[in-house]
């Protein structure tokens, strides 16, 4: 009996896989997975996580160049965050229907997250141009939003606290 439930287990599981990777992602599902992430990173509450099920939209995702958010997920590089003015920001990367998300909150995610971004975009052969952008966009919403999300702003970019022109520099 034992051998016959292993024997099923592992002829199932699979098929299990094989069904999920074959699964359109869909803006919705993503939704409903990125809003998880961010209650498990305690950046959605009890009652924001209610009104998304309700089908009140608490996350936004939308594609970076084209701003697509409808339909089918493509390929490519989204950003995504919760619907409020001091909500912290992210990015996500869409590859063969599955998705990373780069959690760019600390220094280390953004590390990882810039080598993440060049390796999809040397993969997919993007232009210098393309990929500089995104790597900046990392960077940029990691100083102005996430580093100190109740500033909004660099606070390195103040006169008197940090470097502010390149007079002195190399």
């Amino acid at each position: 009996m034992n051998r016959l439930l292993l024997f099923l287990v592992l002829l199932i599981s699979p098929l299990n896989l094989l069904a999920q990777n074959s699964q359109e992602l869909t803006f919705g599902k993503l939704q409903s997975d990125l809003a998880e992430y961010l209650f498990q990173k305690k950046e959605m509450n009890a009652n924001q996580i209610e009104k998304h099920e309700k089908g009140i939209g608490t996350v936004l995702v939308n594609g970076i160049h084209n701003n697509i958010y409808e339909g089918k997920v493509i390929n490519g590089i989204y950003a995504f965050s919760l619907t409020g003015t001091m909500s912290k920001s992210y990015f996500l990367i869409v590859d063969e229907k599955r998705y990373i998300i780069l959690d760019i909150t600390t220094r280390e995610g953004l590390d990882k997250s810039i080598s993440l971004i060049l390796d999809f975009c040397d993969k997919y052969k993007y232009c210098e141009t393309i990929t500089t952008d995104y790597v900046g966009r990392l960077v940029r919403v990691y100083y102005n939003l996430n580093k100190w999300p109740g500033q909004r702003t660099d606070l390195n970019c103040e006169e008197g606290r940090g470097v502010t022109d390149i007079q002195g520099l190399p």
